[in-house]
């Protein structure tokens, strides 16, 4: 685990790698350098090995290997910092252990689907409840409670969006009962759809990285988008 990595120590091990930069060193050659990531933590890398640059130089975003290398101190940090000198980088095979690689966030994820479910069942307006029923089914709710709710800066893990948008709901429903003349049937439908297009935006795979389609469009348009398509479907008027 990068946790434990110490200088002077050389590692094999699975990591994402996420290249920051590729150029031209001082003496002719070429480098490569960004950080490599398992759940337990976060590390510089550098990488002179000309066929492993042209290598790292083609990747599109985060990508997992089976890296091997030596840990040593960036000399030209002034914190002086590790960093992993790679010299090895290879494709993943169906046999590797990559359990290090797929954050899972620390809460009770069954709980948190009972907690979404009783968040629908407590909607009365009937067309909201449709379509809340619809939405969270099938497909899209698999995805809904297995996606993170960002590649890193919160709720970056497994099950990351339904911790996120539930405890969200919380937070809406218990502002809402404190306010006179508040729809809470609409308070919590918005709530546990604001961030469904990011089921689409980012990918729960090895590195959660954004799809083309995500980029294109961002989850906010998606959600939208998505909460079109399911009214549609159920034929719901556009106003209550």
């Amino acid at each position: 685990m990068i946790k434990d990595f110490k200088a002077g120590i050389k590692v094999c091990q699975a990591v994402l790698v996420r290249v920051q930069k590729v150029g031209n060193s001082s003496n002719g050659g070429v480098f490569a350098r960004g950080m490599l990531e398992d759940n337990s933590g976060r590390i510089a890398f550098i990488c002179f090995d000309a066929m492993l640059v042209d290598k790292l130089r083609e990747l599109e975003g985060p990508t997992a290997f089976m890296m091997g290398g030596n840990v040593d101190i960036n000399k030209f940090n002034n914190d002086m910092m590790l960093q992993v000198v790679i010299q090895r980088l290879e494709n993943l095979l169906p046999q590797d252990d990559i359990s290090n690689l797929l954050p899972h966030g620390d809460f009770d994820v069954e709980a948190y689907k009972t907690k979404l479910a009783n968040y629908i069942k407590a909607v009365r307006t009937p067309g909201l409840r449709m379509l809340l029923e619809t939405i969270f089914s099938g497909a899209t709710y698999e995805r809904f409670v297995t996606n993170p709710a960002g590649m890193r800066m919160h709720h970056a893990y497994l099950g990351g969006l339904l911790q996120h948008s539930v405890d969200v709901t919380g937070l809406a429903v218990a502002l809402a009962e404190q306010i006179e003349g508040v729809d809470k049937d609409l308070v919590i439908a918005g709530a546990l759809l604001h961030d469904i297009g990011k089921i689409r935006e980012i990918s729960a795979e090895i590195g959660f990285p954004y799809t083309s389609e995500g980029r294109l469009l961002g989850h906010i348009t998606m959600s939208c988008m998505m909460v079109q398509e399911a009214a549609a479907k159920l034929r719901l008027p556009s106003s209550r």
